[in-house]
């Protein structure tokens, strides 16, 4: 029998013998083969490139971020290195910058009339006011008589009212914020909320939104001790207290004159030092003295940082003032040092 077979291509079929066709399917495996092997390096070496250069981008991306992580300006490293007063616990930041160094002992206390702030941000969320503005008349009645009357009972702070006398928004706002109205914070709350829950739910939802996430109120006024919040919380409160231009212009303010309580001092006892733009003081026997404040304090260049500090906490008000002062005083010296 003749050995040789028939393999078929693509025309016509034609006889090879099987050493011919195993010597032919060898030499074309090998070529497979071949062309595979260098298939193979090739790609490996084109990934190691790729690869390398992708570790390279990292790695320069990496140290990009390293960079932008320790460049910290060099008025925050000034005022990180101000001592913090011994008694109480306090903050200190910028506005621009946020809270830059705290107390170590921070916990969430009572801030009695600072709660006034967030009363009157609330209040200018629901009823604007631009600068130059009185807004509408508030038309005193017998419920702002009793808000008198309570307040007045307990020994809290309050103006007068006499029913029947109007008085602008804006004069209610600095009746609140500068000698501290306790009656005039719910006075201002019932012409804006059908109830002080209806208020508290408005006012502790705002905070939330805002950041304040170890803040909440627990009246209007502040002579609650349930109103609370920490020096870190206090320095956000005065960034947003700040940036409302109204309610930035009052509390600078020393002193004013309202249609209902005459003459009305402010009660912040860093007021009148120099470069010292308000905020609100806070006191109750539950709080203790407690201030939120702020200064234009310029730095070595001649640039104004707006700085801003929270205390709390303190029991004796002499040494609590002075402690302020010093404290504003290093600062403003920390900032007038720091390289540029």
């Amino acid at each position: 029998m003749d050995r040789r077979k028939i393999v078929y291509y693509h025309r016509a079929p034609k006889l090879y013998d099987q050493r011919t066709v195993k010597k032919k399917l060898f030499w074309y495996r090998a070529k497979v083969l071949t062309i595979f092997v260098a298939f193979c390096f090739g790609y490996f070496a084109l990934s190691n490139t790729s690869n390398k250069k992708t570790e390279d981008v990292l790695a320069a991306r990496s140290e990009t971020a390293t960079e932008q992580v320790i460049a910290i300006p060099q008025f925050v490293s000034a005022l990180q290195n101000v001592p913090l007063p011994a008694s109480g616990q306090t903050a200190i930041g910028t506005l621009e910058q946020g809270v830059i160094k705290y107390s170590d002992n921070e916990t969430q206390a009572p801030i009695a009339s600072i709660t006034k702030i967030i009363t009157s941000l609330v209040i200018l969320e629901k009823s604007p006011l631009e600068l130059g503005e009185k807004g509408p008349a508030i038309t005193l009645n017998e419920r702002d008589k009793q808000y008198f009357e309570s307040y007045y009972a307990k020994l809290g702070t309050v103006t007068g009212v006499e029913i029947g006398a109007t008085m602008s928004q804006y004069e209610a706002l600095q009746a609140i914020l500068l000698p501290s109205s306790n009656n005039m914070a719910d006075s201002l709350v019932d012409r804006h909320f059908s109830s002080m829950d209806e208020y508290l739910s408005y006012a502790n939802n705002f905070l939330q939104q805002h950041g304040l996430s170890k803040t909440i109120v627990a009246d209007a006024s502040g002579f609650s001790p349930g109103s609370k919040s920490t020096p870190t919380d206090l320095i956000k409160l005065g960034q947003l207290a700040l940036q409302n231009p109204v309610l930035a212009e009052i509390v600078a303010q020393p002193n004013a004159s309202i249609t209902v309580g005459g003459d009305i001092p402010n009660y912040n006892p860093l007021i009148h030092e120099p470069d010292v733009v308000g905020i609100k003081p806070g006191t109750t026997d539950e709080a203790g003295y407690c201030l939120l404040m702020a200064a234009k304090l310029p730095d070595a260049s001649g640039k104004q940082r707006t700085f801003i500090a929270a205390t709390m906490g303190h029991q004796d008000r002499q040494e609590y003032v002075q402690s302020m002062k010093q404290l504003l005083a290093s600062s403003r010296s920390a900032l007038l040092t720091a390289p540029q």
